[in-house]
């Protein structure tokens, strides 16, 4: 689950090299690994050339060259930069492929002709510690094996993309498999660099588990054992209110359809009560009959409808026109003692003043607040300084207004204001489809209705989310999610 930055995964080398275990061996076993892996993929005795950097990740690659050529396999190895520079683990490594009668080539001007001949290249370039965009021969050389369609396995990360963003920094190689070590890094699960990694496989090269209690974690991929444990079971002599009770907002002159995908997915999501207030004019269609129907309050009188529905969750914004009423509401919900999901036009509303929906998150929010923004809608929310990534801006988005805020998109990522960061990988091409952020918004409202914490509720609904959706073939559309639900709820056992 862990996703370990660039300096925390050097902080584990560290802290394996003061339990005496030397990075010399854990280098020799991440040779291993990748000399397997591209055994896998060759299938004999095929040409394979090896790119090298001076640091680790080249040393993972001449171990594997070493190992490589000891199986007959015929090898080129590539070198950047000057053998002076490299890591003393590296060198070891180097010195025992060339004790091996191995060849160190220069990486000069790429030749074509070369890499027309090798079956595979296995890419040790540079690994985590990228931060700067490629350049010269380097970038020419990404460039020559790219254009070259040959297969690409690649070390720890892909040459060009940044550990910690999956930014691609100028240009990066694109590998059919990456193999890393002990744990995955956030650049393996965000765009754009997700689309350069190929197949993951996370080899244990022996640092022990127990340095993550030295590392400060940040960072998690999205899965059933961060969240599971806050899915409380109900007692046997429970109510409807022992499941929390959602109030669905519609905006006046609202799209129904958006609002109803809300509710009805709040109560699928285990709500145990969902009431949707809405216009008197207004005719919903679709909606659940368990779904209680309210008329809006008069002047934003809330306080009598959420103590008389005992209201725990409060959710905005799903087909809501983004005007001044909508922001009113906005502000009025902020100051009532529940829990809030804010989205689309909840958000959207407040585009050209967003200034007042972060004060106001700030200074007026009675409970916890979870934003669910897609890209376009974040941007116009959150300023972005001048080439930040994503990920970051996200994080200070989250710290800045004190909301968790969700990210959504293919790589979803859910920012909590204290700076724990899950990223989510699976969801399918198919929930680009209209309402699927609706049904979402709905089931991180059931979650927080049943007193989960906010990060917990929303990462466990973004997982649901996608697993629901990976149910059904290309032909998805949001309604479908429905019926999906409480199937996956079964399995993942929440």
């Amino acid at each position: 689950m862990e996703l370990l930055t660039a300096a925390q995964t050097q902080a584990a080398d560290q802290f394996a090299e003061n339990q005496n275990i030397a990075l010399s061996h854990l280098m020799q076993q991440a040779g291993q690994h990748v000399a397997e892996a591209a055994e896998r993929w060759a299938q004999g005795p095929k040409n394979i050339m090896l790119v090298a950097g001076p640091g680790n990740n080249g040393g993972d690659a001449f171990v594997a060259a070493a190992l490589l050529k000891a199986r007959h396999y015929p090898i080129t190895l590539y070198f950047y930069g000057s053998e002076n520079d490299l890591s003393p683990a590296a060198a070891i490594a180097a010195k025992a492929f060339k004790d091996a009668d191995g060849q160190i080539h220069p990486l000069q001007t790429p030749n074509k002709q070369s890499l027309e001949k090798v079956a595979l290249i296995i890419d040790g370039l540079i690994g985590t510690g990228l931060s700067r965009p490629l350049t010269g021969e380097l970038r020419a050389w990404v460039k020559a094996i790219n254009e070259s369609q040959k297969p690409v396995i690649a070390i720890d990360i892909p040459t060009g993309i940044n550990a910690d963003t999956g930014e691609i920094m100028g240009t990066a190689i694109k590998a059919q498999q990456t193999v890393s070590f002990f744990r995955a890094k956030p650049g393996h699960f965000l765009y754009p660099g997700k689309a350069h990694i190929g197949r993951l496989s996370i080899q244990d090269i022996g640092i022990p588990n127990r340095s993550l209690k030295h590392i400060n974690c940040t960072h998690w991929r999205n899965n059933p054992s961060l969240w599971q444990s806050d899915h409380h079971t109900a007692p046997e002599n429970s109510h409807k209110y022992n499941k929390g009770s959602v109030l669905v907002i519609a905006g006046q002159g609202s799209m129904p359809g958006a609002t109803t995908l809300a509710a009805n997915a709040a109560l699928r999501g285990g709500a145990g009560l969902v009431t949707l207030a809405h216009d008197k004019k207004w005719t919903p269609t679709n909606l659940y009959s368990a779904v209680i129907e309210q008329e809006r309050p008069e002047k934003a009188n809330w306080q009598a409808l959420i103590k008389a529905r005992k209201i725990t969750t409060i959710l905005f914004g799903p087909g809501a026109k983004p005007d001044e009423q909508t922001r009113q509401t906005v502000l009025e919900v902020l100051k009532q003692p529940c829990q809030l999901c804010l989205d689309a036009g909840a958000l959207t509303a407040f585009e050209d003043n967003p200034d007042q929906l972060v004060s106001a998150l700030q200074k007026a929010r009675k409970g916890p607040v979870i934003l669910t923004p897609h890209q376009g809608e974040f941007d116009r929310l959150f300023v972005k300084k001048q080439n930040e990534a994503k990920v970051n801006a996200v994080k200070q988005a989250a710290h800045t207004s004190g909301a968790v805020i969700v990210l959504k998109g293919a790589d979803t990522i859910i920012a909590a204001p204290t700076g724990e960061v899950i990223i989510n990988d699976n969801a399918p091409k198919t929930l680009a489809t209209a309402g699927t952020g609706d049904v979402l918004a709905g089931l991180i409202a059931a979650n927080c209705a049943k007193a989960m914490p906010p990060l917990a509720a929303a990462a466990s609904a973004v997982y649901l989310h996608g697993e629901a959706a990976n149910r059904f073939s290309h032909d998805l559309i949001a309604d479908d999610l429905l019926a999906t639900i409480p199937k996956v709820r079964a399995q993942l056992k929440i």
